[in-house]
């Protein structure tokens, strides 16, 4: 065999396994991108799921998420994990064993409203978020008090993630008493 047919054939070689990991490349980014809309989805639906709860209570999001299965048994337990997370849905039972279930690994969020209510919790301010780490496409799912969600990177997950803590500790609005 020739010089050029050698290097035509490596060329070729080459060009196929570089096609094979565009490939498998593209199909990794679009599991990332599949997990993060599960993701968000779950977390739109508990987000539906904490209005009505609120709604149902005079304006108090719930203590707990669990209380969520408490107040609604027809909640999938599903919704409280993400796909790519250590955590499992939780079990069955009746709706109390499995609010107490959600609490020992089988809830991939941080919730952050209780003891708020709807006032106490504006637009920015962030309701729920990813516990499980980074998802596939490198950020942080939340979901803000206006009900949008969003994937943040890191860094500005936290940051909105603090600045919430810290208003929820320090609130601006002024107590008022009746004299």
């Amino acid at each position: 065999m020739s010089g050029k047919g050698k290097v035509v054939r490596r060329v070729f070689k080459w060009a196929g396994l570089a096609v094979l990991a565009a490939a498998v490349w593209l199909s990794y980014r679009a599991y990332g991108i599949a997990q993060a809309v599960h993701s968000g989805s779950n977390l739109r639906e508990l987000g539906g799921a904490l209005y009505v709860y609120a709604n149902d209570h005079a304006g108090h999001y719930p203590d707990h998420l669990g209380d969520l299965l408490i107040d609604d048994p027809t909640l999938r337990p599903e919704l409280f994990v993400v796909p790519w997370g250590l955590a499992t849905p939780v079990g069955s039972g009746t709706p109390k064993e499995r609010a107490e279930q959600l609490q020992y690994g089988h809830c991939s969020y941080v919730y952050l409203g209780a003891g708020r209510t709807v006032k106490d919790i504006g637009a920015e301010d962030v309701l729920m978020f990813e516990a499980d780490g980074l998802s596939p496409t490198g950020g942080i799912y939340c979901l803000y008090g206006d009900g949008h969600g969003e994937v943040d990177t890191a860094a500005d997950a936290i940051q909105s993630i603090i600045a919430t803590v810290t208003r929820a500790n320090h609130p601006t609005t002024v107590p008022t008493t009746v004299p």
